[in-house]
């Protein structure tokens, strides 16, 4: 549901462009409920940038969708699941 809504709330513009910020991206994810910080959501973000095209993610422990929704926004055409 909380992805949903984050998806929802993505402009179109960014979805034509992928030169998302963490900022924007953060902007996003902060509206969704949860404990996820800042901090840790930069430093996610900055790991999942440096992941090649086509590389597998797996979120093992999805709560809210904060951190998931961060893995979206960072990263490249991937392969992301997210088990709840």
């Amino acid at each position: 549901m909380y992805l949903q809504t984050w998806f929802a709330s993505i402009p179109d513009a960014w979805l034509a462009s992928a030169a998302m910020t963490f900022e924007e991206a953060w902007t996003i994810c902060d509206a969704i409920q949860g404990s996820f910080t800042h901090t840790n959501a930069k430093a996610l973000w900055d790991a999942a940038r440096t992941l090649p095209d086509n590389a597998f993610i797996a979120e093992v422990g999805v709560d809210q969708g904060r951190s998931a929704s961060i893995l979206l926004a960072a990263s490249k055409p991937a392969w992301i699941v997210a088990l709840v």
